[in-house]
């Protein structure tokens, strides 16, 4: 947890307080994690204050990866080697052989592949600003 908020969560919010922002868009999907599935379209946040907008919200997994594949948009090599879900080289692994896109998406949880401790304290992150 520590390390996620260090290196994820504290950037961020300097980020957002140094450069002065009033919002920021964030990639989250209710679907990728019960702490998430609450979360709104607009989201007033403090210290700092700032507005998070969630545009992808509704989107599945399979949405995204047929948003990307359609639009031919880049894609991290790892997605290619089976990961799903990528969060630190210490704490994932991938969940298949094949290419994210190809991997049964909806019967299997696409954060199998990370450190299951920090998917079950998402909402504790998420008090201290995490995405």
């Amino acid at each position: 947890m520590l390390l996620n908020h260090l290196l994820k969560t504290v950037p961020l919010l300097e980020f957002i307080r140094d450069g002065q922002y009033d919002g920021v868009f964030i990639g989250i999907r209710w679907d990728e994690n019960p702490a998430r599935a609450g979360e709104v379209f607009f989201s007033r946040r403090e210290n700092p204050l700032h507005i998070r907008v969630h545009p992808i919200l509704p989107f599945t997994e399979r949405d995204v990866w047929d948003y990307t594949l359609s639009n031919k948009l880049p894609i991290n090599p790892l997605y290619y080697r089976g990961f799903r879900s990528i969060d630190d080289k210490y704490e994932t692994k991938p969940t298949g052989s094949k290419p994210a896109w190809e991997q049964d998406l909806e019967a299997t949880p696409e954060r199998a592949g990370r450190a299951q401790d920090k998917e079950g304290i998402m909402e504790l992150l998420r008090r201290y600003g995490y995405m």
